[in-house]
């Protein structure tokens, strides 16, 4: 009680304010904007998948790696055809 979360009226007014430095090095003078959180999602999938299907020799060496694309490796490298596993999204 002590130390209450601040609330919307203790926060002071912000002024917003954009600055245009356009990147020398890229065609259109794009940036990237926060990316750095998403870099290393995919790489760790794919280290995910690589690590669970080497015991049948499945091999995956690109992404993405789509649902079929996954299945048609794992059949493929395990000799058996079947119907492609239902997965609820």
């Amino acid at each position: 009680m002590d130390y209450p979360l601040p609330r919307a009226a203790d926060v002071p007014d912000i002024d917003v304010g954009h600055l245009d430095h356009p990147s020398p090095s890229t065609e259109g003078g794009f940036k990237g904007v926060g990316e750095s959180g998403i870099i290393g999602a995919p790489a760790a999938i794919a280290n995910a998948i690589a690590d669970a299907v080497p015991s049948i020799g499945a091999e995956l060496t690109s992404l993405p790696v789509p649902r079929e694309r996954l299945w048609r490796s794992l059949t493929a490298a395990s000799g058996r055809e079947r119907a492609p596993p239902v997965v609820s999204k």
